[in-house]
Order: C-alpha cells, then sequence, then structure tokens
C-alpha cells in the first residue's frame, strides 16, 4: 500500500520524542494564563523584569489601556478606585479571564497539532494523519496571526467603562508582524496543499501501476 512505509527505528523514536517536546509546549502553552490567574488573580497580569534586574508581576489591566487612557486612570485617585472596582465585577473579571485562555488557544493547538503530526509520520501508515494534523496547524498559525487584534479589541471593551474615557473601544495593530504571520501561515497552508496532493498522485498512480 503507498500509504505504508518503515522508518528506521531510530527516526521512528526522533519522531515521538519530538512529538513529546512539541506537545510539552502545548499544555505550557495551555495551562500558563491559567496558573498566572490562580497565582495573582489577575487576568492580564505580566511578569516584568527592569533594568536592575527586578522583576514582578504587572498590572496588567493598566497595561492594557494606551497611553492616554492609562495617564487618565493614574491622574486621579478616584479614577484608579473606580477602575479597580470595575475589575471587580464578575463578568468583567470573568470576560478578561476568558480572553486571557482564549488567547493562548491558537498557539497551544499549533503546537498540539505539530505533536501529532509528528507523532503520525513516526508511525507506518502516518502520511494520511499527518496531513490532516498539518492542516490544523496551517489553520492555528492564521488565528495565531489574526488572535492579538482580536483580544486587543475585546479587552478594550471590557476595560474602557471604568475608566475616565467611558464606554468604547480600541484596536491596535501591528502591520509588519501582523503581514509576516499571516505570510508564514499561508506558506504553510500551501505546503501541506502541495504535499497532500503529491501523496494523492503517488497513491492514484500506485493504484493503477
Amino acid at each position: 500500500m503507498p500509504d505504508e512505509y518503515d522508518l528506521p527505528p531510530s527516526r521512528a523514536r526522533a519522531c515521538r520524542w519530538a512529538a513529546l517536546f512539541f506537545g510539552l509546549i502545548a499544555a505550557i502553552a495551555l495551562a500558563a494564563p491559567i496558573a498566572l490567574l490562580a497565582i495573582t488573580g489577575d487576568p492580564l497580569t505580566n511578569w516584568q523584569c527592569g533594568s536592575d534586574r527586578d522583576c514582578a508581576f504587572e498590572n496588567g489591566a493598566l497595561a492594557a489601556l494606551d497611553d492616554e487612557v492609562r495617564a487618565q486612570v493614574a491622574a486621579s485617585p478616584s479614577a484608579q478606585e473606580s477602575f479597580a472596582d470595575h475589575l471587580d465585577r464578575v463578568p468583567i473579571h470573568g470576560g478578561l479571564a476568558l480572553l486571557s485562555i482564549l488567547s493562548s488557544l491558537p498557539f497551544a493547538a499549533l503546537m498540539f497539532g505539530v505533536a501529532m503530526a509528528l507523532r503520525s509520520f513516526g508511525t507506518s501508515r502516518g502520511i494520511p494523519a499527518a496531513i490532516k494534523w498539518l492542516r490544523l496547524v496551517a489553520w492555528a498559525a492564521l488565528a495565531a496571526a489574526l488572535a492579538p487584534p482580536i483580544i486587543g479589541l475585546l479587552q478594550s471593551v471590557l476595560l474602557l467603562p471604568g475608566t475616565p474615557y467611558g464606554p468604547g473601544y480600541a484596536i491596535e495593530v501591528e502591520g509588519g508582524p501582523l503581514l509576516l504571520h499571516c505570510l508564514l501561515a499561508f506558506a504553510t497552508m500551501a505546503l501541506v496543499w502541495a504535499l497532500d496532493a503529491g501523496h494523492s498522485a503517488q497513491r492514484d498512480l500506485a493504484e493503477i501501476v
């Protein structure tokens, strides 16, 4: 059968170890925001290190605001108190926590897809299964490119009502990185399509012969 092949034991073992490595990265990517939320209680917390090597958790909610709105909040003790009360509301806190977890899903899915594709390649009939997982990798790469501005937009919708700015939205798009990530995602899709087309042609030829 054209779908079957035999890898040397050492290479099959290398595929399985590589799959385990990328699977571990996927698990860490998914668990990290949950762990930070459990430790700090702040769904937007950031771990920051200064020039003097002092590291601490940063107020992620304030960091998520643009400079002008952040200055408005910092300028008034009453605004700071109002913003803190707004963040303590269950719908706001829960929504920000959900967005924090969702923001990690595309990268986690990408790493998981790579892990499963490598695991499939390490078996005797792995090409069709690996191609399916590589399709997931391609779509996850595109989602990872588009997620940051969308997540940032939704965060602003939740945060701004608690600031002097009032209800609204803000979106920040870094054109260069976004274009690069989209190109990488489309390149992955093209490679998966080429691999699938080549495998299908090889299988059809084998059936004719």
